[in-house]
C-alpha cells in the first residue's frame, strides 16, 4: 500500500515538477524560450514588476521535452498554439538574480504564431499566469540595444538569426542582483 502511494506520488511529481533546484545561494534552472518575430519586431515579456524583459517561455518539467515545454508555455501564457520553425540556441547562462547565483540551461526556438492570431495586431498586452501578470510588448529589433533584455547577448544575437543550432556559454556580468533593484 505505502509502495503504491509512493509510486503514484512520484509519477505525479515527475510529470508536473519543473526542473529547477536550489542549493544554498545557487540555483539551477532548465528553460525553453521562444523567439517570435513579426514585421521586424520581437515579442518580449516582463514578469509583473520586474525591471527587465526576457523572451516568452518557461521551465521544462520532468519527462517533458524542451519542444513540448515551449508549446505548453506559449499556450498557457498567450492562449494560442504555435509552430516551431527551428531550434536556434542552446545557452548555458550564468547570472545573479534575487540573491541567487544562477546556472541556467535554455533551449531557444524560432516560433511562428498563426497568421490569424489577434496577438500579432496588439502592440502591448497583459496576460495572467496563475495570478502573476505577464506584460508583453512587440519591440522593434533595431531598438533592442536600448532595452533591458536578458540574457544580454540577445540584444545583438536577435539581429541575425542563425541558420543552424548554436551552443553558447554566456555570463551576464553586467546584470546586477535584481532583488536589490526592486
Amino acid at each position: 500500500m505505502h509502495d503504491d502511494l509512493y509510486h503514484q506520488t512520484a509519477k505525479r511529481i515527475t510529470m508536473t515538477a519543473d526542473i529547477v533546484f536550489d542549493r544554498g545561494t545557487d540555483r539551477f534552472n532548465f528553460r525553453a524560450a521562444g523567439v517570435i518575430l513579426h514585421e521586424n519586431r520581437i515579442l518580449l515579456h516582463r514578469v509583473d514588476k520586474n525591471p527587465y524583459f526576457s523572451l516568452p517561455g518557461g521551465r521544462v518539467a520532468f519527462q517533458e521535452s524542451s519542444e513540448e515545454t515551449i508549446k505548453r508555455e506559449l499556450l498557457e501564457e498567450l492562449g494560442t498554439d504555435c509552430t516551431i520553425k527551428q531550434p536556434l540556441w542552446v545557452i548555458e547562462n550564468f547570472f545573479s538574480s534575487y540573491g541567487k547565483r544562477c546556472h541556467e540551461i535554455a533551449f531557444y526556438f524560432l516560433i511562428t504564431l498563426p497568421s490569424t492570431s489577434l496577438l500579432l495586431q496588439s502592440q502591448q498586452f497583459t496576460r495572467d499566469d496563475e495570478g502573476t501578470p505577464l506584460h508583453f510588448a512587440w519591440t522593434p529589433l533595431q531598438s533592442l540595444a536600448n532595452v533591458s533584455l536578458y540574457p544580454v547577448f540577445l540584444r545583438t544575437a536577435l539581429q541575425q538569426i542563425p541558420d543552424t543550432l548554436q551552443y553558447i556559454v554566456h555570463r551576464d556580468t553586467t546584470q546586477a542582483d535584481l532583488a536589490a533593484e526592486l
